[in-house]
């Protein structure tokens, strides 16, 4: 089953996945805005269906980066990405361990799906990945020296996160205006972490 006829499968047991579609193998997404990228390497029936549980612009970033650990290279926008969406998620994941938040934690498990990948050997040693790895081990050795009081990640929890516009323009697909929106509860107050990237391609 290919991804376009297995995404309409979806469709009927997931309801935020009403919004997206698959055209020559081009996941789309019209949720606020109007959302493109290629799928090249990933096949939507082999990922944890619990990523479907997610808002539809986070089902689409964690997508955007699984295809992001198939790259042998990166630009330096799909760098600034990834390390943006590791701080978000490693500050997520640090709320939900302090504050025992049950509620959260099958949230945070389904954004944190490409955290596990990322350890897979296909995957290891591709610059995704590195960024990963390297972000995490940074996070727990902070804890280690006590510079960070959040308990130490642990890398066999499915644990990560939110989003990135996208427009068409002519003859390719363009990142443009990208960015991601996540809410934190810390300390009863919301904090809104937004990052915007501008003009960047995935190219292939």
């Amino acid at each position: 089953m290919n991804n376009e006829e297995y995404l309409k499968k979806l469709q009927s047991i997931f309801p935020n996945l009403q919004f997206f579609k698959i055209e020559n193998n081009i996941l789309i997404l019209e949720y606020d805005g109007l959302f493109k990228m290629p799928l090249i390497h990933l096949n939507l029936s082999l990922i944890n269906p619990n990523l479907f549980y997610l808002n539809p612009k986070e089902i689409f970033q964690v997508l955007y980066i699984l295809e992001l650990l198939y790259k042998n290279s990166l630009t330096e926008q799909e760098q600034a990405f990834i390390m943006s969406f590791m701080n978000m998620y490693l500050s997520l994941n640090d709320f939900v361990k302090s504050h025992n938040s049950e509620n959260e934690e099958m949230h945070v498990s389904s954004l944190g799906i490409p955290v596990l990948y990322s350890y897979e050997e296909a995957f290891t040693n591709n610059p995704a990945s590195q960024i990963i790895q390297t972000m995490i081990n940074n996070h727990d050795n902070e804890i280690l020296s006590g510079k960070n009081k959040q308990p130490r990640l642990v890398r066999t929890n499915e644990t990560m996160a939110n989003f990135m516009p996208v427009e068409e323009d002519l003859n390719f697909i363009d990142y443009g205006k990208a960015g991601f929106t996540t809410l934190l509860l810390i300390g009863g107050a919301i904090v809104s972490s937004i990052f915007y990237i501008t003009s960047f391609i995935i190219g292939h």
